[in-house]
């Protein structure tokens, strides 16, 4: 568990055959203030990557709360599970993940 985001994290995902089997990941989390811009610099460069470098990657949206800027939603979409799982090996996933540790 990151000590870089509240409890308040929640992640839920889908698989629907009635779309060809997108997968589609809603993520919503409350950065510790102090974190925030560390947190938005690895998302951008996390969601540039994968939409500029993989093609399973269909979507990759990030946002925050109208009232708390703290809480970031990210919406991804991707063409099957394999193109998630290989989104999960990229290296800029990889700094996500590296963030989040730290």
């Amino acid at each position: 568990r990151s000590t870089r985001l509240s409890m308040s994290s929640t992640t839920s995902s889908s698989f629907s055959p009635l779309d060809g089997g997108v997968i589609a990941l809603n993520v919503k989390a409350r950065v510790k203030p102090e974190h925030r811009e560390g947190l938005l610099d690895v998302l951008t460069i996390d969601a540039k990557g994968t939409r500029n470098d993989e093609p399973g990657g269909l979507q990759f949206v990030i946002g925050q709360d109208v009232t708390d800027a703290n809480t970031i939603f990210l919406h991804e979409q991707y063409k099957s599970m394999a193109d998630f799982e290989y989104h999960q090996k990229t290296p800029h996933f990889q700094k996500v993940l590296s963030f989040l540790e730290a």
